[in-house]
């Protein structure tokens, strides 16, 4: 399994009402060797990302959820001077308004069900683009 480990490990912040959607997104980040950070409540992600941020390299995020939605997270967070990326995991359309508006916020969206190698290749895009 080791082959299949991200060459640079990140911390993670992970959110999604969902609890299984949740555990499974969890096992996929940390198959790629990442350290992952869970939420199911996006308040308390908010919180956590507050006091922690010079710690974290990204969040990816559901979009529909109930306190705040993907998008009024990644608002607040951006507010608050943060500016690592994030990724919008979402049932609706990646084609949709929501890209649009993601897109905004400096914020990549991609469809549910999302593939292992989908996620991989975009943290790797990322992670390379960093330095």
């Amino acid at each position: 399994m080791t082959g299949y480990k991200s060459k640079v490990s990140w911390n993670i912040v992970l959110v999604d009402d969902d609890s299984g959607v949740l555990y499974v997104h969890e096992h996929l980040l940390l198959k790629m060797g990442h350290r992952v950070k869970s939420f199911t409540s996006p308040l308390e992600a908010l919180a956590y990302i507050d006091v922690n941020r010079d710690e974290l390299n990204m969040m990816v995020t559901d979009f529909k959820m109930p306190e705040l939605d993907g998008l009024a997270l990644i608002q607040r967070i951006r507010q608050l001077g943060i500016d690592f990326p994030i990724l919008i995991l979402s049932g609706f359309a990646a084609g949709s308004a929501l890209a649009n508006v993601a897109a905004s916020c400096e914020t990549c969206v991609m469809a549910k069900p999302v593939r292992y190698k989908q996620i991989k290749d975009h943290i790797e895009h990322l992670q390379h683009s960093a330095g």
